[in-house]
C-alpha cells in the first residue's frame, strides 16, 4: 500500500553500514526527521491518542454489528485527511501517523468489505486515495 516498485530503483540506494550500538551524530535526525511544523506536530499527536478509540471500534465492530461507532471513527479519519493538502497523507507527507494505522485499515477493510459488508471508503474520497497509494 505504502511502498511501490520503481524499475532501477535498486541502483539508486546506498547502503551505509551502522553500528546501531554507537550510531553517527547525524543518524537520528536523517531517519528520524523533526516535524518543524508545529501545527503538523500537535495534529499528529492528536491522532496517535486517537488510534486507541480507532482501534477499539474496529475490534468491536469485527465481534458485533457495524454501527455509528464504526461510520464516525472513519469519518473522523477523512476530515483527518483533509486536513492538508500538501500530500494524500495525514499530514500531508508519508508520516509515522499514516504508517500507525496502515497496518489496521489495510486488514480491517477486506474484513469489513466481506464479511460485514461495510465499504469504508463509500463516501470516503480522501480515505479511498489514501488507501490506495
Amino acid at each position: 500500500m505504502l511502498l511501490s516498485y520503481e524499475q532501477g530503483l535498486q541502483d539508486k540506494i546506498k547502503l551505509v553500514p551502522i553500528d546501531l550500538q554507537n550510531r553517527p551524530d547525524w543518524y537520528k535526525e536523517k531517519v528520524y526527521p523533526p516535524n518543524k511544523d508545529p501545527a503538523k506536530k500537535e495534529f499528529a499527536e492528536e491522532l496517535f491518542s486517537y488510534s486507541d478509540s480507532f482501534n477499539m471500534a474496529l475490534f468491536s465492530s469485527a465481534k458485533g454489528e457495524v454501527g455509528e461507532e464504526i461510520n464516525a471513527v472513519f469519518d473522523h479519519l477523512e476530515a483527518a485527511l483533509s486536513k492538508f493538502d500538501d500530500g494524500p497523507f495525514f499530514l500531508g507527507q508519508l508520516s509515522q501517523v499514516d504508517i500507525a494505522y496502515a497496518p489496521f485499515i489495510e486488514r480491517f477493510q477486506p474484513f469489513l468489505f466481506d464479511v460485514k459488508n461495510y465499504d469504508i471508503t463509500a463516501g470516503r474520497p480522501k480515505l479511498a486515495a489514501w488507501i490506495e497509494v
